[in-house]
């Protein structure tokens, strides 16, 4: 059995309020190329017959202070603020400024893109397994994304499991302890 599922990676920043290195903690989800129509409204999600994926309330809210506490303690030092909010999951590296505003237009509080999160957040959903999606801001979705991603991709490795080690240090006080 699996008691909660975290998923941690790199996003595309859409929100201008974002910077390398931020974290977006997911509270909703949705994938951005999905188009079933016309048995489905596009971005329906056939098989949970939903447009949003949405986190579970007591994960986010336990995942952000978890976060917020590492934090403050200096232990998260190499990333930057830290956001809750809409994430879109697409099959591509976005850095077309024509998707960009086509997502802006769409997604009116997006705050960024990646490639797999809704897949792993739609399965769990499934499973009813507890899940959370996290991201790190590797690049601002834009023309320059590619060289960015790279050069972040460096700095993340040495520091991802960081963002791991700060849920299992406070796992005592997740729902999974209530």
């Amino acid at each position: 059995n699996i008691d909660a599922l975290f998923f941690v990676g790199v996003a595309g920043a859409i929100d201008p309020r974002l910077k390398q290195g931020d974290i977006v903690i997911s509270s909703r989800l949705v994938q951005h190329d999905m188009d079933a129509r016309p048995i489905f409204n596009r971005y329906i999600i056939p098989a949970l017959n939903e447009k949003f994926i949405i986190s579970d309330k007591k994960w986010l809210d336990w995942t952000k202070s978890s976060l917020e506490e590492s934090s403050k303690k200096g232990y998260l030092n190499n990333f930057g603020n830290i956001f809750t909010g809409l994430i879109a999951t697409g099959d591509e590296f976005v850095s077309e400024q024509s998707l960009v505003s086509r997502l802006k237009d769409d997604f009116k509080k997006l705050l960024g893109v990646e490639m797999e999160g809704a897949s792993v957040a739609q399965v769990a959903t499934q499973e009813k397994i507890p899940w959370q999606i996290l991201r790190v801001i590797s690049d601002n979705a834009n023309e320059s994304s590619p060289k960015d991603f790279e050069q972040f991709l460096n700095i993340y490795k040495q520091n991802s499991a960081k963002l791991i080690k700060a849920l299992i240090d406070n796992i005592s006080l997740s729902p999974l302890s209530c």
